[in-house]
């Protein structure tokens, strides 16, 4: 099921929720060493965290608390993690990262300079999670029969300089993700170890956060992600939407009228007042429309309608048309002659339902190229100082304004005519392995066609 983690402060009416998480937490892996008195931070957090220049953050969905984790003063440059827990039933969804993301964020704005935290051997998945963003053992120590690890972090400094620092943003599905839509482990520890050391690096999709998230979780990103291919630009740390551009309600419910006009609904993807993320559509029968649905199981974004529109209070991202290329090229064709460059037309053939196309439909300026633009911006750098990876024609705006462009072997033949360089495919690694030896100098980041 694809959940969305608000992560919020503390209130005193979460205090059962927090301390009931806490306990269950330690009796998960057998790692309470007994002392009651280490838990008494827990029975008065305004006082240990929120008053003592630290942090308590609590993560819910539906409002229910399944993820938390806090901070507090040790000296004036170093702060303790403390208390980052995952409910069982919501752990390996990528919370701890969102949880941490947080804290660090914090952290940082309040001007510390070193983390130090402990877990115990008998959490395996914390020590993965802490080693994977970059914190240092220092040493071990027995409780009992318990044995607690202690790690420290420096955020205060870069471990590159800017002149040294390098942005990355690469294309998911058929890019960065093997074909079974996953990332491998040695893509998720190299992407890892780069952000760690200050490097900028971040993904650019036609997929949602909910649906991205999903299936990158485990690398720690820290910067702006774009999403929906381009139409928005969004924060993973505080989930909230920077920037993006959309369609009114008139001109959504004009295409979507034409679509009913050739026996075609589409998905309207949109945001609504809250900015949260919903997909409206009618009921379905279309083999397209249901096997793109099914492979979404449980999302809450989704909502059947009886008769589709598009709300008054909706911003629309995508209007998605899924089927065979012959029914969607005439409404294509109509649209252009009708909108012209009013709207943003995307026609590809889709990786994961056989035979059929994917006609997306949006505003003039939601494509990768703008959103490139609009993430730069906010990284303070140009396009030009940017390293672009892509497979398929809706990463051809990215490739024809970035400084750098790689194709992966697999990628569509326009997208390896502008490329600079080309390397492994997306199930062999290609943009992992590129990264890893760009930063071990062993290639060369200037402009060049190179068959790897």
């Amino acid at each position: 099921m694809i959940e969305l983690l608000i992560v919020r402060q503390y209130r005193q009416s979460d205090h059962d929720a927090v301390l009931k998480l806490h306990i269950d937490g330690l009796n998960q892996f057998n790692a309470s060493v007994g002392n009651p008195a280490l838990d008494q931070d827990l029975n008065n957090i305004q006082e240990h965290y929120l008053l003592n220049d630290g942090e308590f953050f609590v993560g819910t969905i539906n409002e229910e608390i399944v993820a938390m984790g806090a901070y507090r003063k040790r000296d004036r440059d170093t702060a303790e993690l403390k208390r980052i827990r995952v409910d069982r039933e919501h752990q390996r969804k990528g919370f701890g990262q969102l949880i941490l993301n947080a804290l660090e964020a914090s952290a940082k704005s309040k001007g510390y300079k070193i983390l130090l935290l402990d877990t115990t051997s008998n959490q395996v998945p914390a020590q993965k999670l802490f080693i994977k963003n970059g914190y240092i053992e220092k040493s071990r120590k027995l409780f009992g029969e318990l044995e607690v690890i202690f790690y420290e972090k420096n955020i205060a400094v870069r471990e590159v300089s800017s002149l040294a620092q390098k942005f990355f943003l690469t294309d998911l599905d058929g890019t960065l993700l093997r074909s079974n839509a996953a990332l491998s482990e040695y893509t998720i520890d190299v992407l890892s170890a780069a952000l760690n050391k200050g490097h900028i690096i971040s993904y650019a999709t036609a997929r949602s956060f909910l649906s991205s998230n999903k299936i990158v979780s485990a690398v720690p990103w820290k910067y702006p992600i774009i999403l929906y291919n381009g139409a928005i630009v969004f924060d993973p740390v505080t989930n909230k939407v920077l920037d993006g551009h959309w369609l009114g309600k008139q001109i959504t419910d004009e295409i979507v009228s034409i679509g009913r006009g050739k026996s075609l609904i589409p998905f309207l993807f949109a945001l609504d007042e809250g900015d949260d993320e919903r997909v409206l559509h009618e009921k379905l029968s279309r083999k397209g429309d249901i096997s793109f649905y099914e492979s979404r199981p449980n999302d809450p974004r989704f909502a059947e309608v009886t008769r589709l529109v598009c709300p008054e209070s909706y911003r629309t991202l995508i209007i998605t048309y899924i089927g065979l290329a012959e029914e969607l090229e005439p409404l294509k064709s109509e649209v252009e002659k009708r909108y012209g460059d009013e709207v943003h037309i995307h026609f590809m053939k889709d990786q994961y339902i056989e035979n059929h196309f994917f006609l997306e439909i949006s505003h003039r300026k939601a494509n990768k190229r703008e959103g490139l633009k609009k993430w730069a911006g906010l990284m303070n750098c140009n396009p030009e100082d940017v390293t672009v990876f892509g497979d398929n024609l809706n990463d051809l705006g990215m490739f024809e304004i970035a400084g750098t462009k790689i194709a992966v072997s697999n990628a569509n033949e326009k997208l390896l005519q502008l490329a600079s360089t080309v390397v492994e495919c997306n199930d062999e690694d290609g943009v992992a392995k590129y990264i890893e030896r760009l930063l071990e100098g062993q290639v060369d980041s200037g402009v060049r066609k190179v068959k790897i």
